[in-house]
């Protein structure tokens, strides 16, 4: 057999149409996909707890206080980082000096990354489902996504006054189930049939056809149809011990003929293959910049809700409730506008609601119900840029080949930790003017809508797995239309 031909799978979705696409096998991976969102949006976003800064004002140390008493009557004036010394004369007092801090008070003496695991499960999710209902899984994740920020909240709330260390530990000893997934996972059985391992492909599937009470046998006809089987070349050795039992006992049995079947494996890609193909290069950076924006102002955001008016804790629950619609409406958009469309969509809304927001802190500076309004265009701009990162997340596995997929995903998102690295800085901004972040981020997610017109829809086919089919893409998205989306 000639080993790195490009045609080994062709229909895969098939076989997963054959098995019930929501039959029980796919139903409870997709579970145990999504419970380990949980434990890993604590861990990306802990930090707005463990790294919170209370109130504080600068200590006056009491051997000043007793030294300057002999300059007669003084006070102290204590500011965050420095206190200045008067000297009181009747109803006036006159500045001496400022002094810098040597100690702080605070109200709260007890100040305070698992992206990997997003990333895969997003690809795993994505390749145990058909065309028409691996749309769903990227909702499906944020939504869970969600949930574990209300239960951080809870988390940091309950903690509060407790050291940090506990609820780091608290948090860690969330994700001790894991322990167990290591027997209850299977492995991805595109990845599987795209790099030769044909037994322990249909090993997986025997058992999803027995877990969703489906006929194998009826499986394993679809799955012939969908990749190429080629026998292997016997070595002359074994030769005459084939030819014996065919002798002997009429024919091989079931077992023997299959094990003498193999399938043609697909090319492993890597970054450099992808990036000397012309329109993958393109959309390779247009995506890159886009996660950039979607996790800075994702997290950006995030971050920032604590300088939000009203109760920080509170703030952080509602950022989390504030996701779940957005993911409602995109399990209704991405099979009738598709991926695409409803990204722009959704980074429009996003930036439009920043933008808002920044003209009312801006021009509204010391109103409290302008205040209030531009806290809910934040919180609406977050919900937007949730709705904008889960379609991140389904769009860039969807447009890369099955060999480089995961990866296509992994760098994608070490990329956008540029946007990680900097959202905390553009958030501290915020303690000199409010509006300043959302003014970078909403400006950032407009130009993602001009640059995302240029990229292909991916709804309309098949998981590629090959660069050849990516190009087929490329050639043929200006004939993609809404009909052709289920």
């Amino acid at each position: 057999m000639e080993m790195g031909t490009e045609d080994g799978v062709t229909e895969l979705d098939a076989v997963w149409r054959a098995l019930k696409p929501w039959g029980k096998f796919q139903s409870f991976q997709l579970f145990l996909i999504l419970l380990d969102f949980i434990p890993a949006s604590f861990a990306i976003l802990s930090a707005v707890f463990t790294g919170y800064i209370p109130e504080y004002v600068c200590d006056v140390p009491t051997a000043v206080n007793n030294a300057t008493s002999d300059l007669g009557n003084v006070s102290f004036t204590q500011h965050q980082c420095s206190y200045d010394v008067y000297a009181n004369e009747g109803n006036t007092s006159k500045i001496l000096e400022s002094r810098s801090c040597e100690s702080y008070s605070f109200t709260n003496e007890n100040s305070y990354a698992y992206q990997g695991i997003v990333c895969t499960g997003k690809t795993l999710a994505l390749e145990i489902f058909p065309r028409e209902a691996r749309a769903h899984t990227a909702p499906a994740g944020f939504i869970t996504w969600g949930m574990g920020l209300m239960i951080l909240s809870l988390y940091g709330f309950v903690f509060q006054d407790i050291n940090w260390r506990y609820l780091q530990l608290a948090i860690a000893a969330f994700s001790l189930y894991a322990l167990a997934e290591w027997w209850m996972m299977d492995e991805s059985v595109r990845w599987l049939l795209s790099n030769g391992r044909l037994d322990e492909a249909k090993r997986i599937l025997k058992k999803a056809a027995r877990w969703n009470k489906v006929d194998y046998k009826e499986v394993e006809s679809v799955l012939n149809e969908s990749v190429n089987l080629t026998a292997t070349e016997t070595p002359e050795a074994n030769l005459h011990e084939k030819e014996m039992k065919i002798l002997t006992n009429g024919s091989m049995n079931h077992d023997e003929m299959e094990s003498d079947m193999t399938i043609q494996t697909v090319k492993k890609y890597t970054v450099i293959d992808i990036l000397k193909n012309p329109s993958l290069r393109v959309n390779t950076f247009i995506l890159w910049y886009t996660w950039i924006v979607a996790t800075g102002t994702y997290y950006g955001l995030t971050l920032v809700s604590s300088h939000l008016a009203g109760d920080r804790f509170i703030n952080f629950f509602l950022s989390g409730v504030i996701e779940i619609p957005s993911q409602v409406i995109s399990f209704c958009l991405l099979n009738r506008i598709g991926r695409k469309w409803t990204m722009i969509l959704w980074y429009a809304i996003s930036g439009i609601s920043l933008i808002i927001a920044t003209v009312l802190l801006t021009v509204f500076e010391d109103n409290e119900v302008a205040g209030i309004v531009a806290t809910a265009f934040s919180l609406i701009g977050k919900s937007a840029i949730t709705g904008s990162f889960s379609i991140v997340f389904l769009y860039t596995p969807e447009i890369y080949p099955t060999n480089y997929r995961n990866s296509g995903l992994g760098i994608s998102s070490s990329i956008s930790r540029i946007g990680g690295i900097l959202a905390p800085f553009v958030s501290n901004l915020a303690l000199i003017a409010l509006w300043i972040p959302g003014a970078i981020f909403g400006g950032m997610c407009l130009l993602v809508v001009l640059l995302a017109l240029r990229l292909p829809e991916s709804a309309t086919h098949e998981l590629p797995t090959t660069i050849a089919e990516c190009e087929t893409w490329e050639n043929n998205k200006n004939s993609d239309n809404k009909n052709k989306l289920l």
